[in-house]
């Protein structure tokens, strides 16, 4: 279950939306169908503060078709290079746009840029370096850890930004103090479950596809 609640404030807090999934369906499944029925409702806030299930990067990018700032931890990399803090992270990288090239911390920049989509269809970029340049790096075992020379892929450009943005936002004293005010939804799901029974719904699963005919060779038993 997800639950909308204003957070005014000098406002009494509302229930303004609820939306019900079976358990499976991940969060970030429902922003975007939040942000649709609160529209219809004319019930859009100017800021929606959310847990960090419900941001993506393209969440973020479509939101502010909705006029909405969506308020919330972006996932960081989680990359090797990133968690070795060795500055050879994505975000150490400088993305030149318009001339199609990303420069690298030491100052290479690559020799390959081509826009394709990832395994689930989503538009990436797929950003190489020349061999020449990373096999003789002093920097390169901090950097690949194979013979091949340095790989990216980012998002297009809206959505790489946005990320960007996001993450940097996320480490300021403003966003704590405006996060902060989630813990009000947080207490209300709480009662919810303990007054209301929620999560607790009775149910036999998901319905089943009946097949109306058998494969040859296989009986039907019933039990």
């Amino acid at each position: 279950m997800h639950l909308t609640e204003t957070c005014d404030d000098d406002l009494p807090h509302l229930v303004t939306n609820v939306e019900t999934t079976p358990a499976p369906v991940a969060d970030q499944m429902v922003t975007s169908i939040i942000h649709t029925d609160l529209a219809e409702q004319d019930l859009l806030p100017s800021e929606h503060i959310v847990d960090t299930g419900y941001v993506t990067s393209d969440h973020l990018v479509s939101s502010q078709e909705h006029q909405v700032d969506l308020l919330g931890p972006m996932r960081e990399d989680h990359s090797w290079q990133t968690r070795a803090a060795a500055g050879s992270g994505l975000a150490c990288f400088a993305i030149d746009w318009e001339a199609e090239q990303a420069t690298c911390p030491m100052g290479k920049t690559s020799v390959i840029w081509k826009p394709t989509t990832d395994n689930r269809g989503t538009s990436v970029i797929n950003i190489r370096f020349a061999h020449r340049d990373c096999v003789a790096c002093s920097q390169r075992s901090h950097c690949v850890s194979s013979s091949r020379s340095r790989a990216l892929t980012i998002r297009e450009r809206p959505a790489y930004e946005a990320a960007v943005s996001a993450r940097q936002r996320q480490t300021t004293e403003a966003f704590k103090q405006s996060y902060a005010r989630r813990a009000g939804i947080e207490g209300t799901l709480s009662q919810g479950v303990q007054m209301g029974d929620l999560r607790r719904t009775c149910y036999i699963g998901l319905p089943n596809p009946i097949p109306t005919e058998y494969p040859a060779g296989i009986n039907s038993t019933s039990h």
